[in-house]
């Protein structure tokens, strides 16, 4: 359970997105604010949190572009995401949560990213290594891309 003002709410943790077909749907702009799909995309995230790192909002049967990533440990909530820059293309070999197995997809070492948190505040920031991986992943899945 998680706390607002001193008082216990109950987490949703929503089921995760299988069919393929679903999942190849381009995603819509966010409009604000998004604090329950904010906090559906943190439950449903931390419940995975021994397999995945990322999640999407359509895999979560939300056809928005917002995903949440875990960070230095905690999750990060990220709305109309657009990757600004990215640099040193690389092989990943990737699995996710709606899908089985794992699949070789090209990422980007680094990757500067333009975002709104859930009030709509722009903010550009730089990621690398896993967590770069994990954004371009999740970004994917906003365009309908299935690795």
């Amino acid at each position: 359970q998680r706390r607002w003002n001193n008082k216990r709410i109950d987490v949703m943790v929503r089921e995760i997105v299988t069919n393929e077909k679903k999942l190849r749907e381009k995603s819509e702009k966010c409009s604000f604010p998004c604090a329950s799909l904010k906090a559906d995309l943190e439950d449903t995230l931390l419940f995975y949190k021994d397999r995945a790192i990322g999640i999407a909002a359509n895999m979560i049967g939300e056809n928005k572009r917002a995903m949440a990533i875990i960070i230095g440990g905690k999750v990060r909530v990220m709305f109309n995401p657009v990757i600004l820059s990215a640099s040193d293309p690389y092989f990943a070999e990737e699995g996710c949560l709606s899908l089985k197995g794992r699949r070789k997809v090209l990422r980007h070492l680094y990757i500067e990213l333009l975002f709104s948190d859930e009030n709509g505040r722009e903010k550009i920031e730089g990621f690398s290594r896993l967590e770069a991986e994990a954004i371009q992943h999740e970004m994917d899945h906003m365009e309908g891309v299935i690795i």
